[in-house]
């Protein structure tokens, strides 16, 4: 039986993906931010930076952010979390044993469900945008994110993993 993780185990596993992390990104910036995926893969890379800093990528609106439905009195308070270190957070409290079949088949399912529920997008009434309702409110309070039907597609390419990369992590404690 493997045991769980301790909060130290974690911590030092977090502290070390964070410092790699920013290590890289140090390294991009000084490399004037090239990378390969953006030489092979131009339309990908340009997909993934739009992504993650809320702005469309193409067509029209292309570099404008995207717009966003905010409830101000919604906004969640800045939590002085421990297992949040540099804004990394490792989750590790599942561990599933070799025999446990049904753990296995409970994992992969919920790793291989849709990106997004269709009950959370809707048309708007404008019968060109689409509303996405996220499934837990931002810090800031947004609940909701008008999108046009090439945006979400933007916002599903970014969520393809890269070929020939694991998005799986497998760890293996020492011994005890």
């Amino acid at each position: 039986m493997v045991a769980p993780a301790s909060e130290e185990e974690i911590r030092k596993i977090t502290v070390k993906i964070a410092c790699r992390v920013h290590r890289y990104l140090e390294k991009r910036i000084e490399d004037g931010g090239r990378d390969e995926l953006s030489e092979k893969q131009p339309l990908l890379a340009k997909c993934y930076a739009a992504s993650i800093r809320y702005l469309s990528a193409f067509g029209l609106s292309s570099g404008k952010p995207l717009l966003r439905i905010i409830d101000p009195q919604g906004a969640i308070p800045e939590a002085n979390d421990e297992r949040t270190i540099m804004g990394f957070n490792l989750h590790a409290s599942e561990a599933i044993e070799a025999e446990d079949r049904a753990g296995l088949e409970r994992t992969l399912r919920y790793m291989g469900r849709p990106p997004l529920s269709k009950e959370r997008l809707n048309m708007a009434s404008d019968g060109e945008q689409l509303i996405l309702t996220l499934k837990s409110k931002w810090r800031d309070g947004t609940q909701k994110i008008l999108l046009s039907p090439t945006d979400l597609i933007e916002r599903l390419i970014a969520l393809i993993p890269p070929p020939k990369k694991n998005q799986i992590r497998y760890h293996q404690p020492g011994p005890q």
